[in-house]
């Protein structure tokens, strides 16, 4: 394997976005220390180099021999110490096999892959969504709008249903209004549209998808009752941010046929669409969903059966970060400012307001019980939710005297340090998520972020590198 190096951290970028093995690849710069705060800065790894290329050449990045992947212990040892879970990276040097696994490739089309094993996708004709919330609402509107076909909205209250249905009449004449919709749409989409209280309604719906509260035990009791009604090859989908999807299908009669399917809000504004396929899901069913995703105007990512599958367990971690250091006595202000470097569409702090404290707080509670040690329990989040506060700032962006917790030692806040902070524990969640298979690639994760997240463009690597 031929060995390139750079004169600079910045030509190191340059490189690793060239090579064939993508932003997976290796750093070569001119020392040891330029080296390190190259991976500090992006964690995409080291390839492992082979002694005729590399040797103890003192510019390549810890050497090199067959017999290990660090090189001379005074340049090797000191890094391999650096670079561990235990410091907040994750250990990066690999064969090519193990490189090549996490490369900028295209994720194979799930209808590419029903098609070689002889499945076709089901045509939907007529949708259900269980639940009448905010995002039940959006999710009806959106199928009503873009396929055109009838859609039916449940709840277990009559008033909730009422006031979802109000709620999207007046969205849409408000569209329509405005020149967004033609003259007479907005009548002709709300047509499309009923609710009802009876389960048994479902039974003419080709798919139906719940958007009820993220507890386990109501979403697998909506499923239960929506297969007592609906066809056995009708499309069953979770609008789960964080749930099993697995879980969710155990113990019906037609496991294969549920699958994840969630969307982000506004559902009308970002265009992913995180299709999450369990052990048990068909290709048929996989098929039919991703066919769907693409008649919604949407762009399905296929992710593995995993607690907050990419977005939600990227921003997660994110959000653990930032709640420590708030946790440990830093003005949440200044730790909420700390990453606006970064040019995120929200700050971390309004972003757990706008996806509401409580929430944000189960997600958190879900990711926590499944890798208790990198996702904590905030107290601070906790004094957020318990108070019943919309989020960390007031209506005057000023932090509520119920959302400060007692630190043991208040202390001032580096933002570079704290900035720092999130991008190690992001670069490690994303290494990990590659090695779990939750995703193929990094363009996989980049396309997550930039579509589900609103990231700027390039997603989270270009965030590693800012």
């Amino acid at each position: 394997m031929a060995v390139r190096r750079a004169a600079t951290t910045q030509e190191a970028f340059g490189l690793a976005e060239e090579s064939e093995f993508g932003l997976s690849a290796a750093l070569f710069t001119r020392d040891l220390a330029t080296a390190l705060e190259a991976i500090e800065a992006l964690d995409v790894g080291i390839l492992q180099l082979n002694s005729e290329s590399a040797g103890s050449d003192p510019h390549v990045p810890f050497g090199g021999s067959k017999k290990s992947n660090f090189g001379p212990k005074e340049q090797g040892g000191a890094a391999k110490d650096f670079y561990t879970h235990d410091n907040g990276l994750p250990p990066r040097v690999g064969t090519k096999k193990d490189q090549m696994a996490h490369t900028l490739t295209k994720t194979p089309d799930p209808l590419a892959v029903s098609a070689a094993n002889a499945r076709q996708p089901k045509t939907i004709q007529t949708f259900g969504v269980v639940g009448a919330g905010l995002m039940a609402s959006q999710l009806v509107l959106l199928v009503a709008d873009k396929l055109r076909i009838p859609v039916l909205i449940s709840d277990l209250s009559t008033d909730r249903v009422s006031a979802a249905l109000h709620r999207m009449r007046g969205h849409l004449d408000r569209q329509e209004a405005k020149g967004k919709l033609r003259p007479g749409e907005a009548a002709e989409i709300a047509g499309l549209i009923r609710g009802t209280t009876d389960p048994s309604r479902f039974s003419g719906c080709d798919a139906a998808i719940e958007a009820v509260f993220e507890d386990q035990k109501n979403k697998r009791s909506v499923f239960r009752q929506l297969e007592e009604h609906i066809d056995p090859d009708a499309l069953l989908l979770t609008n789960t941010s964080s749930l099993s999807v697995t879980d969710m299908a155990r113990g019906l009669k037609h496991p294969d046929r549920v699958l994840g399917f969630h969307f982000f809000n506004p559902v009308d504004v970002l265009p992913l669409v995180e299709l999450v396929r369990t052990p048990l899901s068909s290709d048929t069913a996989l098929a039919t969903a991703w066919s769907l995703a693409a008649g919604l105007g949407k762009t399905a990512i296929p992710v593995t059966d995993t607690p907050g599958f990419v977005v939600n367990r990227l921003l997660t971690r994110l959000f653990n970060e930032i709640l420590a250091e708030i946790d440990k006595g830093g003005d949440p202000v200044a730790v909420d400012r700390s990453l606006s470097p970064w040019d995120l569409p929200m700050t971390p702090l309004h972003l757990i307001g706008y996806i509401g404290p409580s929430v944000q707080q189960h997600i958190c509670d879900t990711l926590h019980r499944a890798y208790p040690a990198r996702f904590d329990r905030s107290a601070s989040l906790t004094a957020v939710v318990k108070a019943g506060l919309p989020g960390f700032f007031d209506e005057n962006g000023k932090v509520p005297p119920a959302a400060r917790t007692l630190p043991p030692e208040p202390h001032g806040v580096d933002p570079d340090r704290v900035r720092l902070r999130v991008r190690h524990a992001l670069a490690q969640e994303a290494q990990l998520m590659l090695d779990e298979g939750v995703v193929a690639t990094w363009e996989d994760i980049n396309r997550c972020m930039t579509l589900g997240a609103n990231f700027p463009t390039g997603g989270l690597t270009h965030l590693l590198a800012t």
